[in-house]
C-alpha cells in the first residue's frame, strides 16, 4: 500500500503596483500545504485515502473484474506522479486488515525503540520481530545484522527465517536485507538463502492492465524503476529487484557446479518453502526467477531475457514439461521426492515432482508399498491423490485393504480422483464384501462414479425377503440421475416379480424426493392389483407432501365417484373419502364423503373393514382445518350414537377426545 505526498511550498506576502493607478499594493501570500494520497487493491475493490495529513478523507470503488481495477489502480498512481505527488514509503491510514479510515493513523502504540528490540532479542521475547516490522527505518542495520546472522541460537534463527519469509519488502527496511543477504552469501548458509530466494521472487510483480481494449503487462507504477545517481528511497527499485532475484538463484548455480549433492539437497528444501498464495496467477511463475529457472532452465517454452522471463511465441504454460537445472540433481532421491509432492505448498511444485517422478522414476513408483501410497492419498493436495490413485490399482496388498478404508479413501473432493479409485476398488474388492445396505448407501452418493459402482454391486444382490426389499427401494433415493432411471427401473421389475411386496413397499417410490421415481411408483399403483387394492396406500397418496402424488390421487378418486357400477363405490368409499377431505375444501363432495365414511363405520364390510374406516375418521379428526375436525367429529359422534360397542375402538384411536353425551375437544 503506497503512500504519496505533495508539498505545496508557501509563497511569501509581496507588493506590487497597479498598472492603472500606479498605487503600491500588498499581495497576500500562500501558506505552506501538504496533500496526502494512498490506494491500495483488495480484488475487485479500491480503497482511498486522500486529504490533507490529519483530515483524510476515506472512499472505494467496485469494478467489474480485477483486471478493470489493476488498470484504474496503475491509471492513478501515474496520474499522482504527474501531478507532482511523491512517494513517502508505506501507508499509514490504510494499514494492513483495515481499510475503512477514518482519518489519522491508526497505531495508537508508542513510537518503536531499538533499545527495547535489543532487549527483546536478547530475552528470546516472540514480538522480537512484530516490533522490527514496526520500524520505519532500521539506522543501526550493519551492526545488528551481523550479531543476528552469528547468534546460535534456536530463537535467533527462527527469527531470522521468519522475518525473510515476509518478503523483504518492508519500507525503510531495505538496508538490514540487503546486509542479511550478503553476509548469509558469504558464509554459505544454504537455508537461508533459499528462504531469500523465495522472498525476492515475490519481489517483482506484474500485474494485466488493459488500455483502449489492448492488454499488456506492467510493474507497480508507484516504484521506481531505477534510482538516479545519489538518490535515496525507502524501497527497492524495480532493477534491484530483478537483480537480487538473479542474485539469489546464481549462488545456487554456482554451488551446483561445484557440488550437485549439495546443489540437490539445498533446492529440495528450497522449492518446499514456496506456497500457492506466491504464486496465485500464471504470471507470478514468470516472475519467480529462481523457481523457473531451477524447474524449467531448459525448456523451450520458456524464453529467460534480461528483462524477464516469456512464454516462447506459439507455446503456453501448459506445455510446460520438468526440465531443471542440473538434472542429475533429482536423479538419486527417490524417496525424497514423494513427500514433496504430498507435502509441498505450491502447485507448480507439485505438478513439477509429480511429472518428474512419472517420466524418469517408473519402476520406484511400482514398488512403493500400500502405507505410501496412503500417506498419498490422504494429502490434500490432488496432485498427489491423482498419484496415488494411479498407483493403487497395481500396489501390492491392495486387496486386503478392508472395505470401511476403501470407503474412506473416497472422501475427496476431486472428480478425476474419484474415477480412478472406483476403477481400483472395482479391480480389488469383491462385491459379496459388502451388503446390501452399503451398496444401496454407495449408490445414493453425490458423485457419479461412487454412485454407477454401489448400483451395480446393489443389482447384483439377491432380494430373500421383505427387509432386503425395503433396503432396495433406498435406490429410489439416488441422486444421480441415470443411476436413479435404472434403479427405478429395476424395482419396478422386482416389486412386479416377488411375491412378498407389499403396498408399503411400493409407497417408498411414491414417497421418494425425484419426479421420475414417483412417476414408476404411481404407474404401478394404477396397473397392479395387489397395490391399487390397498386402502391404507390411497390414504397415505392423499397425505403425499408431492403436488404430483395428491393430483393423481384426486383423479382416480373423481373417476370412481363418477362410476356407475354401484359394487365400485363401496369398495374404494375411503378412497375417494380421503381424497376430497384431505385435498378439497369447502364442498359438497366432502359432506357427502363423510357421511359415507361413517356409514361404512356403521356397516363394516370386507371391502372396507372397519378400522381403516376409523383410522381415516381419525386422520381427518387431527386436520389443521376446523371445518374437517368438525365434520369428522360429528361423524364419530354419530357412529357411536348408532353402535355404541365402537367407544372402546374410538378411545384408542383419539384419546385426546372424549364423548360424554356432549362432542368436546
Amino acid at each position: 500500500m503506497p503512500r504519496f505526498e505533495r508539498i505545496i511550498p508557501a509563497v511569501p506576502a509581496r507588493k506590487g503596483v497597479n498598472p492603472f493607478t500606479r498605487q503600491t499594493l500588498e499581495i497576500a501570500g500562500i501558506p505552506a500545504s501538504t496533500s496526502v494520497f494512498e490506494i491500495e487493491q483488495q480484488g475487485a475493490v479500491l480503497h482511498f485515502a486522500q486529504g490533507e495529513p490529519g483530515s483524510e478523507r476515506s472512499s472505494k470503488r467496485t469494478f467489474a473484474t480485477e483486471d478493470a481495477a489493476t488498470t484504474e489502480y496503475h491509471r492513478l498512481i501515474k496520474r499522482k506522479l504527474r501531478q507532482r505527488f511523491v512517494a513517502s514509503g508505506a501507508a499509514r491510514i490504510l494499514l494492513p486488515g483495515d481499510t475503512s479510515p477514518a482519518g489519522g493513523p491508526r497505531d495508537d502504540s508508542p513510537p518503536p525503540s531499538f533499545l527495547w528490540l535489543e532487549q527483546a532479542f536478547a530475552s528470546e521475547d516472540d514480538h522480537f520481530v512484530s516490533e522490527l516490522f514496526r520500524f520505519r527505518k532500521v539506522e543501526q542495520a550493519a551492526s545488528f545484522a551481523k550479531n543476528w546472522l552469528t547468534d546460535t541460537r534456536p530463537f535467533a534463527r527462527r527469527a531470522l527465517l521468519a522475518y525473510v519469509d515476509d518478503g523483504c519488502d518492508r519500507s525503510g527496511h531495505k538496508a538490514l536485507v540487503k546486509r542479511l543477504f550478503k553476509q548469509a552469501e558469504q558464509a554459505g548458509d544454504d537455508e537461508l538463502m533459499g528462504h531469500f530466494m523465495v522472498a525476492f521472487d515475490r519481489l517483482v510483480k506484474r500485474t494485466r492492465i488493459v488500455r483502449y481494449g489492448v492488454g499488456s503487462f506492467a510493474t507497480d507504477p508507484s516504484l521506481r524503476v531505477r534510482l538516479d545517481e545519489g538518490g535515496t528511497s525507502d524501497q527497492f527499485s524495480i532493477a534491484t529487484r530483478s537483480y537480487l532475484a538473479r542474485r539469489a538463484f546464481r549462488y545456487f548455480r554456482r554451488l551446483g557446479r561445484r557440488d550437485v549433492d549439495r546443489y540437490g539437497r539445498a533446492m529440495r528444501h528450497t522449492l518446499s518453502l514456496y506456497r500457492d498464495e506466491h504464486l496465485s496467477k500464471p504470471m507470478r511463475l514468470l516472475d519467480a526467477w529462481g523457481l523457473a529457472h531451477a524447474l524449467y532452465a531448459s525448456s523451450t517454452v520458456l524464453e529467460f531475457r534480461p528483462k524477464g522471463i516469456r512464454v516462447a511465441a506459439g507455446e503456453s504454460l501448459e506445455s510446460l514439461r520438468p526440465a531443471p537445472f542440473l538434472p542429475e540433481a533429482f536423479s538419486n532421491c527417490f524417496g525424497e521426492l514423494v513427500p514433496l509432492v504430498a507435502g509441498s505448498h505450491a502447485r507448480p511444485v507439485r505438478r513439477f515432482f509429480k511429472e518428474l517422478l512419472e517420466a524418469n522414476h517408473k519402476h520406484e513408483l511400482a514398488a512403493l508399498t500400500l502405507p505410501e501410497l496412503r500417506g498419498l492419498l490422504s494429502s490434500p493436495h490432488e496432485e498427489a491423490q491423482e498419484l496415488g490413485a494411479a498407483l493403487i490399482k497395481t500396489a501390492k496388498g491392495a486387496e486386503r485393504l478392508t472395505v470401511e478404508q476403501w470407503l474412506a479413501l473416497l472422501d475427496t473432493p476431486s472428480p478425476e480422483i474419484v474415477a480412478l479409485l472406483c476403477e481400483a476398488i472395482a479391480q480389488h474388492v469383491a462385491p459379496s464384501r459388502l451388503s446390501l445396505a452399503q451398496a444401496c448407501e454407495l449408490a445414493c452418493q453425490k458423485r457419479a462414479p461412487v454412485a454407477e459402482l454401489g448400483l451395480s454391486w446393489a443389482l447384483g444382490k439377491p432380494l430373500q425377503n421383505e427387509k432386503d426389499l425395503r433396503i432396495a427401494t433406498t435406490l429410489g433415493r439416488a441422486t444421480v440421475e441415470p443411476v436413479r432411471k435404472r434403479a427405478a427401473d429395476h424395482l419396478r421389475t422386482k416389486l412386479v416379480e416377488l411375491s412378498f411386496a407389499k403396498p408399503e413397499h411400493l409407497r417408498e417410490l411414491v414417497d421418494a424426493p425425484h419426479a421420475d421415481v414417483r412417476a414408476v411408483g404411481l404407474e404401478l399403483l394404477a396397473s397392479e392389483p395387489k397395490f391399487s387394492e390397498s386402502a391404507m396406500l390411497w390414504w397415505a397418496l392423499s397425505e403425499s407432501p408431492w403436488k404430483d402424488v395428491r393430483a393423481f390421487a384426486t383423479k382416480h378418486t373423481k373417476r370412481w365417484l363418477q362410476a356407475k357400477d354401484e359394487h365400485a363405490a363401496p369398495k374404494t368409499a375411503q378412497f375417494f373419502a380421503t381424497t376430497m377431505l384431505s385435498i378439497h375444501g369447502g364442498s359438497k363432495a366432502k359432506r357427502n364423503a363423510m357421511r359415507d365414511v361413517t356409514a361404512h363405520a356403521i356397516r363394516p364390510s370386507k371391502e372396507a373393514p372397519q378400522a381403516e374406516v376409523l383410522a381415516l375418521v381419525r386422520h381427518v379428526a387431527r386436520s389443521v382445518r376446523p371445518a374437517e375436525r368438525a365434520m369428522a367429529l360429528a361423524a364419530l359422534a354419530r357412529a357411536l350414537r348408532l353402535r355404541p360397542e365402537l367407544a372402546d375402538t374410538v378411545r384408542e384411536l383419539l384419546p385426546e377426545v372424549s364423548f360424554s353425551g356432549v362432542t368436546s375437544q
